[in-house]
């Protein structure tokens, strides 16, 4: 069963799959928020605005995006209002994991009232799973009843120490989170394997 009524927010690393939840029957408010945060400057900014400016300045640059696109996600993000409900749609990958703890990190500062994850590494009845993009609306439904889960602070505190290891200016700290169990995020370990196999 769907209730996630017209107020709820579906946030995601990329519009992939907001015709397929309209089509499966939400009503919520989808928000894409997909700065490539597995490349580019990660080194902390004096604050948010600063930041915002620096990512969006590499995307101009690297990744040929329009002035003042990846800016105005981090805009979305600041207007997202404390009190609604939200339910992040991230899969296994390293683009989503590495976009998933940074938004971990963040809301861990101000958390909104309700904060939910679905984040699966494989789908019953998809043997070459890939990414959310490719789900039926049937399946889009199956995961919301099977596996939105709320983020605790164990998940909170993952996030925040992954987060500050993809912007040390070393990798040892990656490295630890890496080679251990990450059990509050399931396929975040393998990720950052793959992160550290990338570095000179």
């Amino acid at each position: 069963m769907i209730n996630d009524g017209p107020d709820h927010i579906h946030l995601r690393c990329g519009s992939d799959i907001a015709p397929t939840l309209r089509e499966a029957g939400f009503e919520g408010r989808f928000v894409e928020f997909s700065d490539p945060l597995l490349e580019g400057p990660l080194s902390p900014c004096e604050d948010d605005a600063a930041w915002a400016a620096m990512r969006d300045a590499y995307a101009v640059a690297a990744l040929d995006a329009g002035p003042g696109a990846i800016a105005a996600q981090y805009a979305a993000l600041d207007r997202l209002p404390r009190d609604a409900a939200i339910t992040l749609w991230f899969e296994h990958d390293l683009y989503d994991q590495s976009i998933l703890v940074y938004l971990l990190a963040r809301f861990a500062a101000a958390p909104p009232k309700r904060l939910r994850l679905i984040c699966v590494e494989r789908v019953d009845g998809v043997p070459d799973f890939r990414g959310l993009g490719q789900l039926s609306p049937d399946a889009l439904r199956a995961l919301w009843t099977a596996e939105r889960r709320t983020v605790d602070d164990e998940t909170y505190a993952l996030g925040r120490a992954a987060w500050s290891a993809l912007q040390a200016p070393t990798p040892q700290a990656l490295h630890a989170l890496a080679m251990g169990a990450t059990p509050a995020l399931p396929p975040l370990a393998a990720a950052l394997r793959r992160h550290l196999e990338e570095l000179p």
